[in-house]
């Protein structure tokens, strides 16, 4: 096999033949390949004179399920891949022995033949196969491959969920041909509870954002980066899958139009979708004959057995104490242009109700003016009051805010509308000096629960004890839940191992709870929720020797996390520009992440809060700025897929630097207040500068101070004694590297110019 040919082999990165495994093949592996002849029972695989056949005893295996013998004269290339898939899905895989069918892989494929013709035809075909939905894991279009253990055969509920949009819709209105189904709830929550994971029974994908259209004969789902992989893992081979973010991939306008040319009807149900996206499918379907069918049932909360869907559990709200939020339930609105526009509007329609999931947990005073009345009042309520009052003020969609449902949109009288993104967004998400104060005390005793946790499981790993990454899970549960003021968590703890961590958003199941070695990368991600605040923590360990490579890509990753932490700006730059700082390292040496680097954190209240995000890709990024008193997560990570994860995340606060200040121009910073240690095992100390080691020296000084006293004043000496051991004082002389600082202010040069101006 030339370079070449190898070299093409491996510039395709979703090959519909896993050849990302060539690179794991030893020598000996590679010369067994090459030998004429394998065998394995009565089936034998043959290769000469460019010419390859799989046969049994007495019988063509190509003749019995109609495959060709093809030469290289006659072959093209797409009946190279057919035949190939055909053999490896449909008859290698029955074979018993691992090792021999890995043989018989790579048989099929060392030759410059077959790598070409694959290379000719891969590119086109997968980018085809992408756009179409039908690039899928073990979804072969000839043959059966083994299906992975996460994955949820939805067959008989999708027969349910179309005989439901026959047979229940005939009831309420005329027959639809589509149905829509969001990953939201009533209350458009960026965290829904499972009782409202309707996406998820319908599908098996547990990922928290997705949009899935059913029709008569096709399923679709769609989903960005963060659950590229996940939704590829977990939904079986009826799925179509639309993985957002890659170039030419249609939206479900485009795609709907294309399977209905003639017109069709899409039922959705209005309280499950907000208006914004209501009113952007209608944009996009102008000039269509699709219409939009409001429904007021909810199909697959009929199909649904009760006895299998779990417990809806409600949560009383309450009134936090003025000691956490520096202000009295009684209070006006702090702003006086907010009690203006209070005044002119008469009504203000927020959405922050009582929540059954983790997240938010509370009702914060400052907040919310109101009078209670019954839940389902709202929606008679809602046509009286427009009436008494010249304007309503109806919330639009801001990032991680949907604004509020098209059912309370068609509820308020017409003339009566005004739609805008909700003020209280952005009261909220400058914290005032109580709420700072208590985000700074609550996020050191977040870190002392983490350091003692941590050195827990060190303990156990030492003596070979069995642990899972649920058993992680729920140590880490317990630990923080044992601080003063804890409510438990901010979002489900996460923690992967190995292979596991290669998913961004992965959440251990029964089905993928994996015992924790120490011969890879375990990634864990967790928060809690406290009267005072609001955390989240990603940290990255390893309990053995890591690869030079697991090494190489967290050092990248911290270092990404240490030049976000350290940046100063104006104040008018907008937050995309920031992103490029998190991802520098990274892209120099050609690698990425999917998924945003950070995101607005609540005081004790959502841990994806509006209107902060950080990704240079996003609209919103380009729009919003940073302001004194945000707090938002600096989360850049690494995953090779079906290998190993790293990830880092802190909390920062952005501060001023009035000291930088001239004329009107002020300029702006940020302050870590995460203290939990980093891994010095997977830090390749020549890698980092010594601007980078003296901060990083600084940041392990912090931690021994704030964590320290915490630990000893808890007297929790074992993770006392584990925060000293990770943070030891690091020679500035071990740096040898020079960062492309040139390169970096280039990179932001092309951001200011592209969405600054």
């Amino acid at each position: 096999m030339t370079v070449l040919a190898f070299k093409k082999m491996r510039e395709t990165k979703k090959m519909a033949l896993q050849l990302t495994k060539l690179e794991k093949k030893t020598q000996e592996t590679r010369d067994l390949c090459k030998q004429s002849l394998v065998k394995e029972s009565d089936t034998i695989v043959k290769y000469s004179n460019d010419r390859f056949t799989v046969e049994k005893v007495g019988q063509s295996v190509g003749q019995r399920v109609g495959i060709p013998e093809v030469n290289r004269a006659e072959a093209n290339s797409r009946n190279i891949i057919a035949i190939i898939i055909s053999v490896i899905d449909e008859k290698l895989c029955k074979l018993g022995n691992k090792i021999e069918r890995n043989i018989i892989f790579y048989y099929l494929l060392f030759s410059d033949f077959t790598a070409n013709a694959l290379y000719d035809a891969t590119f086109s075909q997968l980018e085809e196969d992408r756009r179409n939905g039908e690039l899928r894991k073990a979804c072969a279009k000839h043959g059966h491959a083994v299906q992975p253990a996460r994955r949820l055969n939805s067959t008989e509920r999708l027969i349910k969920l179309r005989e439901a949009m026959v047979s229940e819709v005939k009831l309420e209105t005329s027959a639809i041909q589509a149905y829509f189904i969001t990953s939201s709830d009533e209350h458009q929550s960026t965290e829904v509870a499972d009782y409202d994971k309707l996406w998820s029974y319908i599908s098996g994908f547990t990922g928290s954002y997705t949009n899935i259209i059913v029709t008569a004969n096709k399923a679709a789902l769609w989903t960005d980066g963060r659950f590229h992989l996940q939704a590829d893992e977990q939904i079986d081979c009826n799925w179509l899958l639309f993985r957002e973010g890659h170039r030419d991939i249609p939206t479900m306008a485009e795609w709907i139009m294309k399977q209905f040319p003639h017109g069709s009807r899409l039922g959705l149900n209005p309280k499950l979708v907000s208006h914004h996206m209501w009113n952007q499918l209608e944009h996009e379907l102008k000039g269509s004959r699709i219409q939009l069918v409001a429904l007021n049932v909810s199909l697959v909360d009929i199909i649904w057995p009760k006895n299998e869907r779990p417990e809806k559990i409600n949560k009383e709200a309450f009134f936090l104490e003025e000691e956490y939020t520096g202000t009295k339930p009684t209070a006006t609105l702090p702003n006086q242009k907010m009690v203006t526009l209070r005044r002119s509007l008469n009504i203000f329609r927020n959405q922050l109700v009582p929540s059954d999931s983790e997240d938010p947990p509370a009702l914060p005073q400052p907040k919310v003016v109101t009078t209670l009345k019954e839940y389902d009042d709202i929606w008679s309520d809602l046509g009286t009051l427009s009436q008494r009052y010249h304007k309503v003020l109806i919330p639009s969609h801001c990032v991680y805010s949907a604004g509020a449902s098209h059912a309370i949109y068609e509820h308020i009288f017409e003339n009566r509308r005004m739609l805008k993104q909700s003020p209280i967004i952005y009261l909220k998400a400058v914290k005032n000096e109580v709420e700072i104060k208590w985000m700074h005390y609550t996020s050191i005793r977040d870190a002392a629960a983490v350091c003692d946790c941590f050195a827990y499981i060190k303990k156990k790993m030492g003596r070979h004890e069995k642990i899972m990454e649920s058993d992680l899970v729920q140590y880490l549960n317990e630990y923080r839940y044992e601080q003063n003021h804890s409510l438990g968590n901010s979002f489900r703890t996460r923690v992967a191992f190995a292979s596991n961590a290669a998913f961004p958003s992965y959440e251990t199941t029964d089905n993928t709870n994996t015992q924790i070695f120490n011969n890879s990368t375990v990634v864990l991600d967790s928060g809690g929720q406290y009267y005072g605040g609001t955390t989240e923590v990603t940290r990255t360990l390893h309990f053995g020797e890591p690869t030079d490579q697991m090494q190489d890509a967290y050092t990248r990753v911290l270092i990404g996390l240490m030049q976000l932490s350290t940046l100063t700006f104006p104040s008018n730059m907008k937050m995309a520009v920031a992103d490029a700082m998190a991802r520098a390292s990274l892209w120099e040496a050609g690698l990425d992440y999917l998924h945003e680097t950070g995101h607005g954190i609540g005081s004790f209240l959502g841990v994806h809060e509006s209107p902060i995000k950080v990704h240079f890709n996003s609209e919103v990024s380009a729009q919003q700025v940073f302001k004194p008193g945000y707090f938002l997560s600096n989360a850049p990570g690494y995953y090779k897929e079906g290998v190993f994860g790293v990830r880092l995340g802190n909390v920062l606060q952005v501060v001023e630097k009035p000291w930088l200040r001239h004329s009107t121009q002020s300029y702006y910073g940020f302050r870590t207040i995460t203290y939990v240690p980093f891994e010095p095992n997977l830090i390749k100390r020549h890698l980092l500068s010594i601007h980078q080691i003296k901060w990083l020296n600084q940041y392990n000084e912090q931690v021994r101070h704030l964590v320290g006293e915490e630990l000893k004043k808890q007297n929790r000496m074992d993770g006392f004694y584990w925060m000293m051991e990770k943070t030891q004082y690091i020679p500035e002389n071990h740096s040898t590297y020079l960062h492309s600082t040139p390169y970096l202010i280039l990179l932001n040069i092309v951001f200011v110019i592209k969405y600054y101006f």
